[in-house]
C-alpha cells in the first residue's frame, strides 16, 4: 500500500497541476465554486500524504524481521480513495467545462485556422497553442478511453470496496472504542 500512496501523491500532484494551469489559464480563479473545487483537489492530495504518514509513523513489527507500515491508515486509505479519485476527476470535467468540446488538434495549430485559433483560443492569461495542449492533457486525463480506463483503475484497484469494507467490519478491533463508551457510561451511572 506504501508504493500505492505514493503514485496517488504522484499522479494528484499532477492532476492539480492541471486543475491550477485551468483555472488559472481562463481566468476563473476568483469564483469562490472553482476555489472550494481546487482545495478539494488539495485536500484529496493532503489526505493521502497524511495517510502514508500515518502508516509510517505508526510503523510497528509484524511477520519476519523489520518493521512494517501501520495497516489501519492503509486500509481507511483503500477504502476512500476510489470515491476520492472520481470526485478529482468530475472536478476536472466540470472546471474545464466546454473547454474539452472542440479542442483543436496540434495539426490545427499549424494549419490554415492557425490564425483564427490563435485570436480565439487564447486564455487569460495564456496563448492558444498552450491552451489547447492542456485542454487536450485534461481531456486525456478525463475523456479518453485511456482517462476512463485510469478512473475504472482507481475505482477496482483494490478490490471491491463493499467486500473490503465487510472484510474490515468483521476483523476490527473495537476494544478501544468499546472501552471509551464503557467509561463513559460508568461515568454517567456515577453522576
Amino acid at each position: 500500500m506504501q508504493q500505492v500512496a505514493v503514485k496517488s501523491i504522484a499522479k494528484l500532484e499532477f492532476i492539480l497541476g492541471i486543475v491550477h494551469g485551468i483555472t488559472e489559464a481562463i481566468g476563473i480563479g476568483g469564483y469562490a465554486h472553482v476555489q472550494e473545487k481546487t482545495s478539494e483537489v488539495i485536500d484529496t492530495l493532503e489526505t493521502v500524504r497524511a495517510y502514508m504518514r500515518a502508516s509510517e509513523a505508526h510503523a510497528g513489527p509484524y511477520e519476519g524481521e523489520g518493521i512494517w507500515p501501520a495497516a489501519e491508515p492503509w486500509t481507511a486509505m483503500r477504502h476512500w480513495y476510489p470515491d476520492a479519485y472520481a470526485r478529482v476527476a468530475a472536478i476536472v470535467e466540470q472546471l474545464a467545462a466546454g473547454g474539452l468540446m472542440l479542442t483543436p488538434t496540434e495539426e490545427d495549430l499549424a494549419g490554415p485556422l492557425a490564425e483564427d485559433i490563435g485570436k480565439y483560443y487564447q486564455g487569460a492569461s495564456i496563448d492558444a497553442k498552450q491552451k489547447v495542449r492542456l485542454f487536450r492533457l485534461a481531456w486525456d486525463l478525463i475523456g479518453t478511453q485511456f482517462g476512463s480506463r485510469q478512473t475504472l483503475y482507481e475505482r477496482y484497484f483494490n478490490g471491491d470496496v463493499v467486500q473490503l469494507r465487510q472484510r474490515h467490519y468483521a476483523t476490527y478491533d473495537y476494544s478501544r472504542a468499546d472501552a471509551s463508551l464503557q467509561l463513559f457510561m460508568e461515568e454517567l451511572e456515577g453522576s
